[in-house]
């Protein structure tokens, strides 16, 4: 039998999602772990978080520097002799920082990771932050900014986030180059202090775990000592953006980067699933109206998305694109138009099965295996939310009517909201 290329295979709906069990206990210094025991190869991933982002920093870009230089050094380890036993085990150690959290990240085989949690310990409990490597840092990080500034998508980013949340705020507050070269050990110091170890911090364990591994593990990080968060809980004012339309002239003469955008709720908000579908009909995803419309139809970029950037204070909703100067405000009036449609009219049936399947088969993909899984939880609990509001929001999200996704258009896609930014 000669298969027809030209028909699309039939869209199976996909009802149900196997969510992996996890695990939750706390360890004799307070520290709570999530485990997610799964997995067949003999690999655990060890993650450390801390609410450390950039919500809960005393001075500008003092999570950034404290992840960039927490490998550089403890009192009884260099950096390279860190990075030496890392690269002879074959393991990774890795730091990062975002909006509201850091953490400290370790891959390792079951059969070294005796061997290299102490240096894991020692790299989360004890760093030194030597003046030297600061310096090289900052001034990695101002080259490198340097080099991100030169990008009118970048500057577009920029802005519109400085509009939506504000200047001062941490989620919309924007670093320049010569920023970097004011900072020093101190600021790195001072966010280990009182962000760092705190009450809040958790860790989460996944890959295959056995009862060997879990009792190494958990042996290990009961020596971490816990401080009380001594640091009142910053509370920053809403801002209340008016809709702005600027336009910058930027680097790249040739194309526009065109924002548009508004904030929106956190996760934990009674509409967030809804926006999530209207959003995905909009422009999250290959297929979206938008991209049909300003890509396919038009011709106008090459790509075009819309996105909800959600944090655990706050979100925003905005559609991102590049266009010819030529097609910048024609791609505007195409953005409006397919918002008002989602507002007028309700979408069809055969539109509604496939954007809710792509979503279902979306979060399959972002349980596949443990360390993605991984990646969800962090960002689950750093949120305030636990395992159990996935299984709801998937099911909220299965349930969303044609008629709530009108509803949801109209009540926060208003385009007079939404402020507009073009470089």
């Amino acid at each position: 039998m000669t298969l027809d290329r030209s028909i699309a295979p039939a869209i199976a709906a996909l009802d149900t999602i196997l969510i992996p069990q996890i695990d939750e206990y706390r360890l004799s210094n307070g520290i709570r772990v999530i485990e997610l025991n799964s997995g067949s190869q003999d690999i655990v991933k060890l993650e450390y978080v801390h609410a450390g982002g950039r919500y809960q920093e005393s001075q500008k870009l003092a999570a950034k520097l404290y992840s960039s230089t927490l490998r550089d050094g403890t009192s009884s380890r260099s950096s390279a002799q860190i990075a030496e036993k890392i690269d002879y085990y074959g393991a990774t150690l890795s730091s990062r920082s975002g909006m509201d959290s850091c953490s400290l990240i370790l891959y390792s085989l079951h059969k070294h990771l005796d061997q290299l949690l102490p240096i894991f310990l020692d790299v989360c409990t004890d760093p030194v932050f030597p003046e030297e490597e600061i310096r090289k840092t900052c001034v990695r990080s101002s080259e490198k900014l340097k080099i991100q500034l030169a990008k009118n998508e970048v500057l577009a980013y920029r802005e519109i986030t400085s509009l939506i949340f504000g200047d001062d705020h941490p989620y919309g507050y924007n670093t320049y180059p010569e920023q970097y070269l004011k900072l020093d050990r101190n600021l790195a110091q001072e966010h280990f202090d009182h962000c760092i170890h705190t009450e809040g911090s958790f860790i989460i364990i996944s890959g295959k775990i056995t009862d060997a591994i879990r009792l190494v593990i958990t042996s290990r990080l009961e020596q971490i000592p816990i401080k009380e968060n001594k640091r009142l809980e910053k509370v920053f004012d809403s801002y209340e953006m008016q809709a702005q339309r600027l336009n910058i002239e930027g680097p790249n003469s040739y194309q526009k980067a065109i924002r548009v955008g508004k904030k929106l709720c956190s996760r934990e908000h009674d509409d967030y699933a809804k926006l999530y579908v209207t959003n995905t009909v909009l422009g999250g995803y290959f297929g979206s109206r938008l991209m049909s419309s300003i890509r396919e139809e038009k011709g106008y970029a090459y790509g075009v998305f819309s996105m909800l950037d959600t944090m655990a204070k706050e979100g925003s909703f905005y559609i991102s694109t590049e266009v010819a100067i030529k097609n910048a405000e024609a791609t505007l009036l195409l953005m409006q138009k397919e918002i008002q449609e989602l507002q007028d009219k309700l979408i069809s049936k055969e539109e509604h099965r496939m954007v809710t399947n792509y979503i279902m088969g979306s979060f399959i993909n972002m349980l596949d295996g443990p360390f993605k899984t991984s990646e969800l939880i962090r960002t689950l609990y750093i949120s305030g939310l636990d395992f159990h509001y996935l299984d709801s929001l998937i099911h909220t999200i299965r349930d969303t009517s044609r008629q709530e996704i009108q509803d949801i258009a109209k009540k926060y896609l208003q385009w007079e909201d939404m402020s507009i930014v073009m470089v």
